[in-house]
């Protein structure tokens, strides 16, 4: 992989860390109640119970999604960035073009032999 396709992951990846950043800014919020407090009908809080555990998935989902991208600025700065951490091939352009923090290569991350 030559620099230039480095350079354009890497800044895809600060884009995307920067918008997880502030989903996660959004969604601590939610989850503080800072922004709508609980409704004082049963039916209403029960609906936003609900929604306070969507609020708490999306909340993993996206811990989940920044740390992959941590580590791939790290494999950046490391010098392996498109390297599998596998079977240490180098990923497919087209795969991190679809997933620029993708740690393995599309058959180690299916298992294939």
């Amino acid at each position: 992989m030559n620099l230039l396709d480095i350079k354009s992951n890497e800044e895809k990846l600060m884009i995307l860390k920067r918008g997880i950043l502030h989903r996660l800014n959004l969604l601590d919020k939610d989850k503080k109640r800072t922004s709508n407090p609980l409704p004082e009908s049963l039916d209403d809080q029960a609906v936003a119970i609900e929604n306070d555990e969507v609020i708490n998935r999306l909340d993993t989902q996206d811990r989940i999604e920044l740390k992959s991208i941590n580590d791939a600025l790290k494999r950046i700065e490391a010098r392996v960035f498109g390297i599998c951490i596998s079977c240490g091939y180098e990923i497919s352009k087209r795969r991190l073009k679809a997933m620029p923090y993708a740690a393995n290569c599309i058959g180690c991350e299916n298992g294939d032999d």
